[in-house]
């Protein structure tokens, strides 16, 4: 149980109301090939919070789909079509000829992605630890390059250690974000 001054956080929501609304969003966020997502994301983070209260209060979730979309296209969508492209057109060819310069591409290719991923969970955090209860805002504030650099080194901590010391590393970065 959750508490903040001995007091709980009721909730006033039911499966019954969320699944047919999460199951349409679902549908939703699928037939449009994820463009829907941060609708989705808004609206199951808006029913919780609409449905949660504490003290008789209820918290008012202040981020916009529109900017983790834009988001999501700037640092997901479109470096994933053009490293796509780049794959089949660069890389497709040296398929049947493995050698450095495969070996290399598919390195680059790996970081940058891992790059584009850390920037992008900066700034979803940002998206997400956004709201106001009681006067008060509640935000994500950490600096970019402490988040990424934390973030960067809990993952190469868990491929150096082929995966042992990841769930080490969920709950070190679940920490960071809330200190």
């Amino acid at each position: 149980r959750v508490t903040f001054r001995n007091e709980g956080f009721p909730f006033s929501g039911s499966l019954g109301q969320f699944a047919p609304k999460g199951a349409l969003w679902l549908f939703l966020s699928t037939i449009t090939l994820g463009i829907y997502v941060p609708w989705y994301l808004r609206n199951i983070i808006g029913y919780v919070t609409e449905n949660l209260s504490w003290n008789g209060k209820k918290a008012a979730f202040l981020s916009e789909p529109g900017s983790l979309l834009r988001t999501m296209l700037l640092l997901v969508y479109l470096p994933a079509v053009v490293i796509a492209l780049i794959f089949v057109l660069v890389y497709q060819p040296w398929a049947n000829e493995p050698g450095a310069a495969a070996i290399l591409f598919a390195i680059c290719g790996t970081i940058l992605m891992i790059v584009l991923m850390l920037n992008f969970a900066y700034s979803y955090l940002r998206w997400l630890v956004n709201f106001e209860f009681t006067g008060y805002r509640v935000r994500y504030t950490a600096e970019k390059s402490s988040t990424v650099r934390f973030f960067a080194g809990q993952i190469v901590l868990s491929i150096i250690t082929l995966g042992i010391y990841a769930p080490a590393a969920w709950v070190k970065c679940y920490r960071f974000v809330l200190s």
